[in-house]
């Protein structure tokens, strides 16, 4: 009897430090995995156009400032006046930037380089300044976004976040445009409508998740295009086109729907070039077209993974005569450089949690800037400062 007694109490003792050590191991994996990083609150303002350490008494009070008069504000304090008045951030899902500015110093596959010939004319003038933009993974869309917007980089429990986005509550480069009385409007990928509820002066969201489709998912953004393009109460305009990607989950990169999908959105882009141009009519301004992926695509059309062919994504910036380089020499970027890149181009404050560094070819059309762009340029992770070293 006792020697039965002692054996069930030997095998509950067993049993309950099984289950214990089970759960620690669990604990220890998650918190391994998906560890919780550290995020600055609150959002850049003018302290951010200061070195680190300066005297907070300089900073300027801009609680009672209008978004007009805060806006002029930051474009004094910058040190690089903007370069242009409105943008549009074209976003082409699951777009490798190979397909547009090819691998190791070689052209982009031929089937694809002749499905692009009004992109690869732009870049050929000078027009267009490209850059395989290398995203950290996972790369699947919301943490991609979150990426560009902000200049920090996420983690891998933003997978799970994926299918259940929530609002973006960090400092970003949306909120930023927004304090300074930028309209902004959104077509396409409803992820956007998820990260910033309310933000949208106008949208029409598109889901992601039906990947069989792969011509009305980009129908729906593109019979916004024309009339978009010829109004003038807007400041951020973004397309987030979806069916490039859905052709590669379908069959992959080499797919027979691929060159025509390609050729869709050089279309696209010609028709915004053509039309987004600044006249005396419209007053519309200058303007900037900015054309990313969020991700590549492996062989058979997957991503998520941190694979070359899943993180080499694409950030063509392009601009007037003589904005870029004739050399047709891709750059090389992080994908939260973006960020840092944007809000200097407009003049607003980078983001506080940026982790990202200035794409400096951007900024090489600036008369007298050439000694800022040639040195390297790094951004201060905990402040949002540009300093150059």
């Amino acid at each position: 009897m006792d020697s039965s007694s002692l054996t069930c109490k030997k095998l509950t003792v067993i049993t309950v430090l099984a289950v214990l050590i089970q759960v620690i191991g669990l604990a220890l994996f998650v918190l391994g995995f998906f560890p919780v990083k550290p995020a600055l609150s609150g959002f850049s303002g003018v302290e951010g156009f200061y070195q680190p350490g300066a005297d907070s008494a300089e900073f300027q009070n801009t609680t009672n400032l209008s978004e007009s008069q805060l806006k002029y504000l930051y474009q004094d304090l910058s040190l690089v006046p903007p370069l242009f008045d409105r943008l549009i951030l074209m976003v082409i899902d699951g777009l490798p930037a190979e397909f547009v500015l090819g691998k190791d110093g070689q052209p982009p596959q031929k089937a694809f380089k002749e499905a692009m010939p009004y992109t690869q004319s732009l870049l050929s003038k000078g027009r267009a300044i490209g850059y395989h933009a290398k995203a950290a993974p996972p790369t699947v869309t919301m943490p991609r976004l979150k990426a560009m917007v902000s200049g920090a980089v996420g983690g891998f429990l933003d997978v799970a976040f994926n299918f259940n986005t929530q609002a973006l509550l960090d400092d970003n480069i949306i909120v930023q445009f927004l304090k300074v009385g930028w309209k902004i409007v959104m077509h396409g990928d409803d992820t956007w409508l998820k990260l910033f509820p309310g933000m949208f002066s106008r949208h029409d969201g598109v889901s992601s998740f039906f990947v069989k489709d792969t011509v009305q998912v980009d129908q729906n953004v593109s019979r916004h295009l024309v009339d978009e393009l010829g109004r003038t109460d807007w400041s951020l305009l973004i397309l987030h086109y979806l069916g490039l990607d859905h052709v590669g989950h379908l069959g992959g990169r080499n797919s027979v729907l691929m060159a025509p999908k390609l050729g869709e959105m050089d279309e696209v882009i010609k028709t915004i070039d053509l039309n987004s141009l600044p006249t005396n009519d419209n007053n519309q301004g200058r303007t900037l077209l900015l054309v990313v992926s969020d991700h590549g695509m492996t062989e058979n059309g997957n991503h998520g993974g941190s694979s070359y062919e899943e993180i080499d994504s694409l950030a063509l910036f392009i601009g007037p005569t003589n904005f870029g380089s004739t050399s047709g020499t891709p750059n090389k970027a992080n994908q939260v450089d973006l960020a840092s890149t944007l809000a200097l181009l407009f003049g607003v404050p980078i983001p506080m949690n940026n982790v990202g560094m200035l794409m400096a070819e951007t900024f090489k059309s600036l008369t007298g800037m050439m000694d800022l762009v040639e040195q390297e340029v790094t951004i201060v992770w905990k402040r949002p400062f540009v300093v150059c070293i």
